[in-house]
């Protein structure tokens, strides 16, 4: 199985090329769909198409239990 990966805005365009270079599903807000949304709509949106969300923003944390989700992986620069 493969991982399928939701990356927000705040994902840099080149951890999108390497991801896909090396086999995962990647969806990137800024390809697949309009950008600026909130966070919680992000994690929806994820939850609905069986994704983990892939971000560095941490204010996405404090939703973490509010939703029944894949993943969430928050990383720092």
């Amino acid at each position: 199985m493969t991982l399928s990966l939701l990356c927000d805005e705040h994902v840099k365009r080149v951890f999108i090329r390497e991801l896909r270079a090396n086999g995962y599903g990647v969806e990137w807000v800024s390809d697949d769909y309009e950008s600026g949304r909130s966070d919680s709509e992000h994690l929806k949106y994820a939850v609905e198409n069986d994704l983990v969300l892939l971000t560095n923003d941490t204010d996405v944390l404090r939703l973490h239990d509010d939703y029944r989700h894949s993943g969430l992986i928050v990383y720092d620069e």
